[in-house]
């Protein structure tokens, strides 16, 4: 079936679109208008919604977050079991069970909106700079959601995993296209080849500060830096990430944080009447976070369910007292708004705990590059580049730089602060590359002590240890069991364990 290049003005003019389930059926729209303009184009870029992705893999799979057995237990109706809890424990059966996967359907509908733009510059009319700009973008953020993908539902990149199962590829407008998943060598060829395309019709070298969503060539050096680190490839990863910051805004200081709109809690059983104090970020919607002042490119993971559960791994790498980061962001008892029945903390970046940066930044470039000068052996180096992060990040006058007496530690304490500054959204990629690259010093074992389960039951009388390893190829995400179906079987799952 061939798809009409049409397009929604009224979502057009939105930042934020509907999802839909590209794969398996056609996006609905309300108002059709023929693709005729170059500034269509940009309008419909601007309106994809690609500054937010679904990602409960980014808040419940990893380390940097805990469900404690008793807190499940006091409040089982409050853990959806397949989004929450299966990702929390890899109980593969259960992801697979759930009845969607916002992820997966959310950024194929993205990147059909992006396969429209590019499919359609040879037939609009109009300045041919902003054609540039919008095949620039689109090419861009192709390459981000495919990258993105692969990091979850793909084995980590190596030599070995070359010709592991990839992402499906579509990048024409027929939903009869074909959608089997390729390899991951084919999926980084695409990646790299949208980036290329990308870097030829972009100009602009800095960040757009009226429209920080547009692409600049920052935004693609950062992207490729982050692209490069993940395989492993250290040279590249470091110019590219010099290129970028030589472009990128300045580091927030949190000092100049203020505080938001408290929330106060009744008394409910046990559990005594409560206001908490908020970061302001936490009041911040769209018009706000989108404009913050570190975005490289603004993108953030959401979770619908509003609560990031921090690990006490997590929380003990920090200095509570004068670390800003710990004290603007991790609200202590801040589950309340759950109405669970446990003290337990709550990560809140923006708009109450929905949003986590995700995006590029110059603190991530500045972690990119500390990390690969520690392992290419020029460790005090290393250690050093973090010195105006740690001074933007604690109290005034509080902040020590990071020190080491070799480069084992140096390794360590550097990966350290990489966590502290970026939890959730980056913490499954960091897993998975470093379980294959060249040293064991950072490889990263997630274990919970929860309970058995199937995909409808926990077990709270049968408690289970969940270990999976970094290198564990139940890392790579199964793909909901919808999705496999709606494909004919053309699309393979994962192979799990």
């Amino acid at each position: 079936m061939h798809i009409n290049k049409l397009i929604t003005l009224t979502a057009a003019s939105m930042l934020f679109a509907s999802c839909g389930d590209f794969l398996d059926k056609q996006p609905s729209v309300s108002q059709n208008t023929p693709v005729e303009k170059t500034s269509q184009l940009l309008a419909l870029y601007d309106g994809t919604g690609n500054l937010t992705s679904y990602n409960y893999f980014a808040f419940y799979s990893t380390d940097d977050t805990e469900l404690p057995k008793e807190m499940y237990a006091l409040n089982q109706s409050q853990f959806n079991i397949n989004y929450q809890v299966s990702n929390y424990t890899h109980f593969r059966d259960g992801i697979i069970a759930d009845a969607q996967d916002l992820f997966w359907t959310g950024e194929y509908e993205k990147i059909y909106t992006l396969n429209l733009i590019i499919n359609s510059a040879s037939s609009v009319e109009g300045s041919e700079d902003e054609l540039r700009e919008a095949l620039g973008c689109a090419h861009f953020l192709r390459a981000y959601i495919f990258f993105d993908m692969a990091t979850y539902y793909c084995l980590p990149w190596c030599e070995a995993n070359r010709r592991a199962l990839g992402m499906p590829i579509r990048l024409g407008l027929d939903f009869d296209e074909n959608v089997s998943r390729g390899t991951l060598e084919q999926t980084y060829t695409q990646i790299f080849a949208d980036l290329q395309a990308a870097d030829e019709y972009i100009t602009r070298t800095d960040v757009d500060p009226d429209k920080p969503w547009r692409v600049s060539k920052c935004a693609i050096n950062a992207l490729y830096s982050r692209i490069y680190l993940a395989r492993g490839e250290y040279e590249q990863a470091l110019e590219y990430a010099n290129a970028a910051l030589s472009n990128a805004p300045a580091l927030f200081d949190y000092n100049n944080f203020g505080w938001g709109t408290p929330a106060s809690y009744p008394a409910a059983g046990d559990r005594p009447a409560e206001t908490l104090e908020y970061c302001e970020t936490n009041d911040w919607s769209t018009n706000k976070w989108l404009y913050f002042d570190e975005w490289i490119f603004p993108h953030l993971v959401e979770n619908r369910a509003q609560w990031a559960m921090p690990s006490t791994s997590l929380t003990a790498l920090y200095d509570q007292e004068n670390d800003l980061r710990f004290e603007l962001f991790f609200v202590e008892h801040g589950n309340r708004r759950m109405n669970v029945l446990y003290d337990w903390y709550r990560y809140t970046q923006f708009d109450d705990g929905r949003f986590i940066i995700s995006g590029l930044t110059p603190q991530e470039l500045m972690l990119n590059k500390a990390e690969i000068l520690v392992r290419q052996g020029n460790w005090q180096e290393g250690l050093n580049v973090l010195t105006p992060l740690r001074e933007a990040r604690y109290r005034t006058g509080t902040a020590t730089a990071l020190t080491a007496s070799s480069q084992a530690e140096a390794l360590k304490v550097v990966l350290e602060e990489r966590r502290r500054e970026l939890p959730f959204a980056f913490r499954l990629s960091d897993i998975k590359r470093f379980s294959v690259n060249e040293t064991p010093d950072d490889d990263v074992t997630i274990t919970r002590d929860f309970f058995d389960m199937t995909t409808t039951t926990v077990n709270t009388s049968s408690p289970k240890t969940w270990v999976i390893q970094g290198n564990s190829p139940a890392l790579a995400m199964p793909i909901f069991q919808t999705e496999i179906d709606s494909s004919q079987g053309m699309i393979e799952q994962n192979p799990g364990e």
